[in-house]
């Protein structure tokens, strides 16, 4: 209080009201800083809601906690070192930890290389051929015809994005949360088509 009446001393009314704006809109800025994990620059996401870093225009982090989901990558069986560093390029690059909820943590594990010509309903055989198309996809990567034929080159990977393990059979996954497949392409240098299901 005595703080209030020393400042209705020295400024008028405005015044007053001005510096308490001001505290006001740092609080709601410091707050809601993120940092970019493409270049590493803090940026303020409060009044302006900053979609974008300013210096490199990587997206702003999705979810609740802003904050990054770990990825590992496996292999289910031996590739060469250069397929595993690419395919983990690949994920990265195209921000595979933006689409997967927040608070997860997540395995991307390398099952197979499909042959060329593969339809994609026969591409994913998590699902049966004519279930494929009726599974969600994981946004914003592409969900493309099931009668669409694969190019060379198409990597299947398995993502779990575990929110937390389930016992017995509770679940057919093994886990709650996330559960996706993902047809990586090596010669485009993308995520070629995505299908996911909530793992309950």
């Amino acid at each position: 209080m005595n703080y209030v009446l020393r400042l209705s001393d020295a400024f008028p009314w405005w015044g007053v009201a001005a510096i308490g704006l001001i505290v006001f809109w740092i609080v709601i800025q410091v707050n809601t800083v993120w940092r970019c994990r493409k270049c590493g620059r803090l940026m303020l996401g409060g009044l302006d809601k900053a979609a974008f870093c300013v210096r490199c225009g990587a997206p702003r982090p999705r979810g609740p906690n802003r904050g990054p989901v770990p990825i590992t990558v496996e292999a289910r069986r031996r590739f060469p070192r250069e397929v595993r560093d690419r395919v983990s390029e690949i994920l990265t690059a195209e921000n595979l930890a933006d689409a997967l909820p927040a608070g997860t943590s997540a395995k991307a594990t390398i099952v197979a290389e499909i042959e060329q010509g593969t339809t994609i309903a026969f591409a994913h055989p998590t699902w049966k051929p004519e279930s494929v198309g009726v599974v969600g996809g994981l946004p914003p990567y592409p969900r493309r015809p099931v009668l669409e034929t694969l190019p060379r080159g198409i990597m299947r990977v398995e993502i779990d994005a575990v929110e937390r393990t389930s016992g017995g059979m509770s679940s057919h996954f093994g886990f709650i949360g996330i559960y996706a497949s993902l047809l990586v392409s090596l010669t485009e240098r993308k995520i070629w088509d995505a299908r996911a299901e909530e793992a309950p």
